[in-house]
């Protein structure tokens, strides 16, 4: 999952890791709306990141805060990578959350001290 800044539409900068390939386009789909679009404007890093440049104004206005985003990046027809993307106004700083370890395991919560 990609937690990106909705301020940054309508550019989508994921950090991705997948197969090498060239990427040819990307399927987005906004999970509450159930609407979708083929970005074309599109590069991709392999190991790295991806950057999705969004045209269509009816489907950037369709994204809200609470949006989820699912992106299928492709070379022609063969899948290179796939995703979920949620926004945030901001994340906050990293002195506002604690990780909580037991038995193994590992949460990350936030810290409303």
């Amino acid at each position: 999952m990609n937690i990106l800044d909705i301020n940054d539409l309508p550019i989508l900068t994921m950090q991705i890791s997948g197969r090498e390939g060239v990427p040819t386009s990307a399927l987005v789909v906004n999970q509450e709306q159930k609407n979708s679009i083929v970005a074309t404007d599109i590069s991709y890093i392999k190991d790295d990141k991806s950057i999705i440049t969004i045209t269509d104004t009816d489907f950037i206005e369709s994204i809200e805060e609470s949006t989820t985003l699912s992106v299928v990046i492709y070379s022609d027809s063969i899948p290179l990578y796939r995703d979920i993307v949620k926004f945030t106004g901001e994340l906050g700083s990293e002195e506002s959350y604690s990780q909580y370890d037991t038995s193994n395991e590992y949460y990350i919560y936030e810290d409303n001290d």
